[in-house]
């Protein structure tokens, strides 16, 4: 029974990620964590209703906790990353374009700072993160960034960073 509850937990993940890029090449980049949140409870309710035919309580919650660790961990670890990280992203680019590659030119408008910060900022206000109020932004609510850089704060405690004097 072990092997069925992972092995199911195991599709319900693909057919997760299936789902995602099916979503991201048809919706606008702003609206990625609302199909991320909305796919995950889809995908989760589905499959939890039809395996709740096969499978006993303990059964499902095993499997609804491997689902969401999979999930979490694509989030934090393979989507946060390639989203949030520049260096990824221009890479991502310049491999997309093919053989005539992208001019320094190029990288430079898409890339300036004034650019940069406003996709961060548009992206931050459609996720509710922050809102603007009174000529300023403010942070509004607990939502999947604060509670990423929540944990963060935590590891980094716990893990600190050691500096060396090799780099200036």
């Amino acid at each position: 029974m072990d092997y069925q509850i992972a092995l199911m937990a195991f599709i319900s993940f693909i057919l997760f990620i299936l789902t995602l890029i099916v979503l991201f090449h048809m919706t606008a980049p702003d609206k990625a964590l609302h199909w991320i949140v909305s796919t995950c409870l889809v995908i989760g309710i589905g499959e939890g209703w039809y395996l709740s035919r096969y499978f006993g309580f303990t059964e499902l919650v095993c499997w609804i906790m491997l689902y969401l660790l999979m999930v979490v961990l694509f989030v934090f670890g393979v989507f946060s990353a390639v989203e949030a990280s520049l260096t990824f992203r221009m890479l991502a680019e310049i491999a997309s374009t093919g053989s005539g590659g992208l001019t320094p030119r190029q990288l430079t408008r898409r890339y300036n700072r004034e650019g940069i910060v406003k996709r961060r900022i548009n992206r931050l206000l459609s996720s509710g993160e922050i809102i603007f109020k009174r000529g300023a932004y403010e942070k509004n609510h607990v939502s999947f960034y604060s509670v990423r850089e929540y944990i963060l704060v935590i590891l980094r405690q716990i893990f600190p960073e050691k500096h060396t004097n090799a780099l200036p």
